[in-house]
């Protein structure tokens, strides 16, 4: 037996059956609840609105994370070695796309997922890169729902599409500087719906 569940069924063993029928609808009543009405707290399908948006950042771009991630992911000589940067057409060292990526998910996670009844995505439909990020440069960004439809083939479970862009608005050493869109994506995540439904007609 799970011990974490040990010392809750003791308890219950211990009553009589009138209290134990009384925890037992309490029980059912908050699961129901959390699992079926969806009264945690959480963001699900139906909160999100076609047409919200989300701020993400600011975040920092730090110049040993940058080259920590490339030396592991993206050894490329314009993402790890300085030198050679200043001879490419960067004029100097950029960081991987896959790191801003990895910036831009880690943004997207604070700004909504981590209150999201989320379950993933299936994948993207579109990255770009429009202009290199350098250690030093301050990311904002926004997060935009597009689209949204219930699933016909899952009950209780619908998807969003959405787009965020990423602009570096500060420049390194400080100082303000012209916005630079760096990053664009869109993609489609999966949510939770609130409370059991029946399939739509609109395929996912």
């Amino acid at each position: 037996m799970d011990e974490a569940l040990r010392g809750p069924i003791l308890m219950l063993q211990g009553l009589s059956k009138d209290s134990r029928k009384a925890w037992n609808s309490f029980f059912s009543l908050a699961w129901r609840r959390v699992v079926v009405d969806g009264g945690d707290g959480l963001l699900y399908l139906e909160d999100l609105e076609v047409g919200a948006s989300f701020p993400l950042g600011p975040t920092q771009v730090e110049l040993e994370r940058m080259l920590s991630f490339a030396e592991e992911f993206d050894p490329q000589p314009f993402h790890v070695d300085e030198e050679a940067a200043k001879q490419s057409p960067y004029g100097g060292l950029i960081a991987s796309g896959w790191f801003t990526c990895s910036l831009c998910m880690r943004m997207m996670y604070e700004a909504l997922l981590c209150r999201a009844a989320g379950l993933g995505s299936p994948g993207v439909y579109e990255i770009a890169w429009p202009a290199p990020v350098r250690a030093g440069e301050t990311l904002r960004g926004e997060l935009r729902i597009l689209d949204k439809r219930m699933s016909a083939a899952v009950q209780g479970r619908g998807s969003v599409l959405m787009r965020c862009e990423l602009w570096a608005v500060d420049p390194p050493g400080g100082g303000e500087g012209i916005p630079r869109l760096v990053m664009t994506a869109t993609f489609r995540a999966l949510f939770r719906a609130r409370g059991l439904y029946e399939s739509s007609k609109t395929a996912v």
